[in-house]
């Protein structure tokens, strides 16, 4: 039998079928996951919406944050991009690789995150089979391989490697069994091709590497060890796409280092909603009476009429217009979990936790209630109460005593027998055996919600319930809710149990969820007086239970105070914010907001525009509207225009944000406006802004080309082409480009292409260079490299080399050397060098080498050492350390200390601790502590809390309370508490609390 084949068989037959818990009880045979999956979209994490937490995008922040505004075209040209194309939403998987390739899936429960891995894992191997170009798929469940790691003491995180990959297959089974059971078991020579074969993927680049579940590693060591062995998987073999899904809770940036950026799955919209369930009921639903009687009569299009009739009957008993009902149909879970009680009930929930009650309710009498014995069913031996707070009970000792959310059989069935016993003493105790007889039996049955993970393990199918059970137990007397608030309100392990908690009094009435938020606020913090942690997880469980208007009116005019007087908490509150949606309040609890609008501080200004827009309150309209028209600071005018987006009803902010558009003289307060336009926008701002691609002032053509860009829509296309070719200015013409490669649509390909080969202006040429980056394609990489070569003018050659290294072909690795070595142009070297770190090939280590000691431009030197830190090669490490010894421009040592942070070597501290202590440039300090925090070495602790405490540069505060952070050390909590409260630059006191909830919460909040 072929190896492969074996394998791309495995993958197939394991994720052809959707089928969990009580579905497949319904559904033996499972539903096709490729008929009834729906392409879920992500959004990019990234660009300013956390401006004072990334101060290391330094530039244009700088510019912001002091008030600077460029007036020059040729400074506004350069450092544009970064923030232009690194945000982006409703994003599909195929075109996510476009803008990298490692990524770390952020989902809430049940957004279907695994759900997709298996999708991809699915397709891929299909396209295998078909001899398709594709790459191979290798998916690994984070919490099997932890446990099977836990088995495997002597393996290093560097052994994490094809050999070990594929014992965890064969041992665990890694979703894809590779064991004796099966008839057509692998010989032993099949697993050492098989293994051949995972490490010649590796090695050429071709892997998909799917790793599914962080957030189920509950042991921190544990969790560190598997990151650090995927780390140094990827540091092996780079140029392979990487996919890792985590809750957000379980997730801090960083922990995987720098190479993994962040996307979150996004809700279904509503469109995808009607499709989930026109795919569900036609898969799901049984065949009518009348199909079974008169199936040539009953044809297609009657079959596609009557789902449609399902489907909207279904959508339309969800009132879009309330979020607490309609947040049941944002993720396929939830819509599979209510189009089930709808089909089964005839009744719909309240709310998230009443649609888990009733999956609870539906899963007993399917699997436990409907397969009892006759006699257990006569005699009511086990009701459905019983067997729901047994469960309940269940989920409570795997949640305190089992972080790895399963347990041996034996330790169920104590949990039962106890049950059991405080139910019906010693008199019952006859009736009582034959209870937990009986429950034994269903267990093993795999009846949905429990099943069986092998070694006589059991766990609950999906982390969700075993949350929403614990939190049930934990609510059946007021004496409990007491007891584990005041054990586990601060344990990252427990936040899902306390929102669901709060979720399930709140259902109950609203004084019961109001005494609940009131009952969190009992247990302070040790630092609640500085950092407010169980006012802020009390906030956060206002977005899953009712409360009374008094009780949400006092926590929200509480979070205004603390926002206003506390300004070192204001970016964390604002990320509590974004999560929770219809926020009661009376009106003047929004007041003290509207006067901290006129604050002498613009980043305080700047903040107060963003939590206006957030909450959507149509009496901040004209006071964000009069900040877009007025406010003096590009930050405040900016932060402005992005709020006026946030508002979904029509406004009249259209023609204000249009008037921005031409005549704002900041990139970025324009770039926002036009997010905006795009957000609100009802069919009256794109035809004028296509209207205004016609104004006879080349400025205004310009920024209305800059603004199509933004909008996404692929009716611009041919305006923009039009501008491209044939527009007058070249300030137009390249800004037509630019807007081309944002919208990324395969119809602008050509006449990039014609712009980069005709195209007079080598600005424009270069632009169109750069859009073509956007575009995966064997032509564009042709014409690319034939730009690199042979483009007389540097403006083309380096963007084409940029271009070169975001599509991360191997095919260009000789010419971007070529370029390295021989062009007489810096700006072409320098961009040479960043494309051979973004393609990670190792060839290109000794020509880095040698440029990053000999090159006579020092902005050529710092990329090709930035370049180094991303080749992860260790052979560079004595490079690098002579860099900082001799090297005598700043901006090289730093980016020096940068490469320095990605390389696991033990000779690097002492080095880098010096520099944070002596070096003389601001920016090499700041590098420096860093490095020391992505290295984590304890010897730093000392060094970087002197840093904090002493140094005069608040860029080297901030990087170094930073670090600190990384660092979890309980002993530098003075020093943070410190610069919270004492630190005269206020991006350092946010870094400092961002700093101690790491130390204190894991970043739980």
């Amino acid at each position: 039998m072929d190896t492969l084949e074996h394998y791309l068989r495995r993958l197939i037959v394991r994720y052809q079928t959707l089928a969990h818990g009580i579905f497949q009880n319904i559904w033996p045979q499972g539903l096709p996951l490729d008929e009834i999956y729906v392409p879920l979209t992500v959004r990019i994490e990234a660009g300013m919406a956390e401006l004072p937490e990334n101060l290391h995008d330094a530039e244009l922040q700088h510019q912001l944050l002091q008030g600077q505004e460029s007036k020059e075209p040729q400074a506004e040209m350069t450092g544009r991009e970064r923030y232009w194309a690194k945000s982006a939403s409703g994003l599909t998987i195929e075109r996510l690789w476009k803008y990298g390739q490692q990524w770390v899936l952020l989902g809430g429960p049940g957004a279907g995150k695994t759900t997709l891995l298996h999708y991809l894992a699915l397709t891929h191997a299909r396209a295998l089979q078909k001899n398709m170009q594709v790459r191979l798929p290798i998916y690994i469940n984070l919490e099997s391989f932890a446990h099977f790691w836990q088995t495997q003491p002597h393996y290093s995180t560097s052994e994490f490697l094809p050999d070990s990959i594929l014992q965890y297959l064969q041992q665990v089974g890694g979703e894809v069994n590779f064991s004796p059971s099966h008839e057509d078991e692998p010989s032993p020579q099949v697993n050492t091709q098989l293994a051949d074969i995972l490490q010649q993927a590796l090695q050429e680049h071709r892997a998909l590497l799917l790793f599914d579940g962080l957030d189920s590693i509950h042991d921190a060591a544990l969790r560190d060890r598997c990151c650090g062995a995927i780390h140094a998987l990827l540091q092996r073999f780079p140029g392979n796409r990487c996919l890792l899904t985590a809750r957000p809770i379980s997730y801090r940036p960083g922990l995987l280092g720098n190479n993994f950026r962040i996307i979150t799955l996004e809700a279904f919209t509503p469109l995808q909603t009607r499709r989930f369930f026109q795919q569900w009921l036609r898969l799901a639903s049984p065949k009518t009476e009348e199909a079974e009687a008169s199936p040539a009569t009953y044809t297609d299009s009657t079959l596609r009429q009557r789902i449609q009739q399902q489907t909207e009957a279904l959508v339309s008993c969800i009132d879009p217009d309330s979020d607490r009902l309609f947040e049941n149909l944002s993720s396929p879970l939830l819509c599979t979990l209510l189009g089930l009680i709808q089909q089964q009930n005839q009744t719909l929930p309240r709310n998230q936790a009443d649609l888990y009650r009733l999956y609870i309710t539906l899963f007993i009498q399917h699997g436990f209630i409907h397969t009892q014995h006759t006699e257990a069913v006569n005699s009511a031996l086990l009701n459905i109460d019983e067997i729901r707070e047994i469960l309940e009970d269940i989920a409570l000792y795997i949640q305190e005593n089992r972080v790895d959310n399963r347990v041996p059989l034996q330790n169920i069935l104590e949990v039962v027998k106890y049950y059991l016993e405080q139910r019906q003493p010693v008199s019952g105790a006859l009736e009582n055996e034959q209870k937990l007889n009986l429950l034994q039996d269903l267990i093993k049955q795999n009846q949905g919600l429990l099943i069986h993970y092998g070694q006589e393990e059991y766990g609950f199918f999906h982390l969700t319930f075993q949350e929403y059970l614990a939190a049930c137990a934990i609510t059946r007397n007021p004496v409990q809710i007491d007891h584990y608030l005041q054990r586990y309100l601060f344990n990252p392990h427990w936040q899902g149990i306390i929102r669901l908690a709060a979720a399930h009094q709140g259902m109950l009435s609203e004084s019961l969820g109001s005494a609940f938020i009131t009952m969190i606020q009992r247990y302070p913090h040790v630092r609640e007086a500085d950092m407010h942690y169980a006012f802020r997880i009390a906030f956060h469980c206002l977005r899953d239970t009712q409360v009374s208007l008094q009780t949400a009116d006092q926590m929200f005019q509480t979070g205004v105070h603390l926002y206003l007087t506390h300004p070192a908490l204001q970016p964390a509150l604002i990320r509590l914010l974004r999560q929770v949606q219809n926020l009661r309040y009376t009106p003047a609890a929004i007041q003290p907001l509207f006067h901290a609008i006129s604050h002498p501080e613009a980043v305080v200004r700047a903040k107060t525009t963003e939590l206006l827009g957030l909450l959507r309150d149509e009496h901040a309209l004209q006071v964000l509207m009069l900040c877009v028209q007025k406010d003096s600071h590009a930050l405040v005018r900016g932060k402005a225009a992005e709020a006026l987006g946030l508002f979904q009803q029509e406004t009249d902010a259209a023609p204000l944000l249009l008037k921005t558009l031409k005549e704002d003289r900041a990139f970025y307060v324009r770039q926002y406006a036009a997010h905006s336009l795009a957000k609100i926008d009802e069919g009256g701002s794109f035809p004028a802004l296509l209207a205004a691609v016609e104004d006879t002032d080349p400025l205004i053509r310009a920024r209305m080309a800059e603004a199509l860009g933004c909008f996404g829509r692929q009716e611009a296309v041919p305006f923009l082409v039009q501008l491209l070719s044939k527009d007058t200015s070249s300030s137009v013409r390249w800004r037509a480009a630019e807007a081309l490669g944002n919208l990324k649509e395969p119809l602008a390909i050509a006449p990039l292409l014609q712009s980069l080969k005709n195209e007079n202006s080598p600005v424009v040429r270069g632009r169109a260079a750069e859009a073509l980056g956007y575009f995966k394609s064997e032509t564009v990489i042709k014409k690319l490299l034939e730009a690199l070569e042979q483009d007389h003018y540097p403006a083309v050659r380096w963007r084409a080399a940029e271009s070169l290294g975001y599509l991360q072909n191997n095919e260009a690795v000789p010419s971007l050397l070529h370029a390295l070595k021989k062009d007489p142009d810096s700006s072409v070297r320098w961009s040479a060098a960043k494309a051979l770190g973004q393609i990670k090939e190792p060839v290109s280590l000794a020509m880095l080498l040698k440029v990053a000691r000999e090159d006579k431009d020092p902005s050529v030197r710092w990329s090709a050492a930035e370049a180094l830190g991303q080749l992860h090669q260790s052979e560079a490490v004595p490079v690098l350390l002579q860099i900082l010894e001799y090297e005598a421009y700043p901006l090289v040592r730093g980016k020096a200390c940068e490469a320095l942070g990605h390389l696991n070597e033990p000779s690097i501290t002492p080095m880098l601790l010096q520099i944070l202590s002596n070096d003389a440039a601001t920016s090499v300090r700041a590098q420096a502590a860093v490095a020391l925090g992505r290295l984590q070495d304890p010897s730093a602790l000392m060094p970087l809390m002197s840093a904090v405490q002493h140094d005069k540069q608040a860029k080297v505060r901030w990087s170094a309370a930073e670090a600190l952070g990384n660092l979890k050390n309980p002993a530098a909590i003075p020093v943070l508490l410190q610069a919270l409260h004492q630190d005269t630059e206020l991006t350092v006191s946010w870094q400092a609390a961002q700093a101690l909830e790491l130390i204190d919460l894991g970043g739980l909040l």
